[in-house]
C-alpha cells in the first residue's frame, strides 16, 4: 500500500484531503503539523511514496525544508506542494 505524508495546517483541510486521497488512491495518509515532523519521520521511514504540503506552515518555509532534505538525502519521494513551490535549481 502506497504512503502519502500530508501536511497542512488547517484541520479542516487536512481531514478533507486525507479522506479523498484514501478514498481514490487507497494509500495510507499520515498526516503531519509541519516539515520539521514530516522530515524525522522521512528519516526513519524512507519507503514513503508521496509527500503533499503547503507552502507555508506558519513561518516555516514548509515546500523548501522538504524539497532541501529530499536533494540532500537523496530519497525519493514525489513532493507535492499546494501554494508557491519552490525555486527548481538545474543540475541539484
Amino acid at each position: 500500500m502506497a504512503q502519502v505524508i500530508l501536511i497542512e495546517d488547517n484541520k479542516s483541510l487536512q481531514d478533507l484531503l486525507s479522506l479523498n486521497l484514501k478514498t481514490y488512491t487507497g494509500a495510507e495518509i499520515i498526516p503531519m503539523p509541519n516539515g520539521d515532523r514530516a522530515i524525522d519521520l522521512l528519516r526513519i521511514l524512507p519507503s514513503v511514496d508521496v509527500v503533499v504540503s503547503t507552502d507555508f506552515v506558519g513561518k516555516e518555509s514548509t515546500a523548501s525544508l522538504l524539497l532541501e532534505f529530499i536533494r540532500e538525502s537523496q530519497e525519493t519521494p514525489v513532493l507535492v506542494v499546494f501554494g508557491q513551490s519552490p525555486p527548481y535549481k538545474e543540475g541539484e
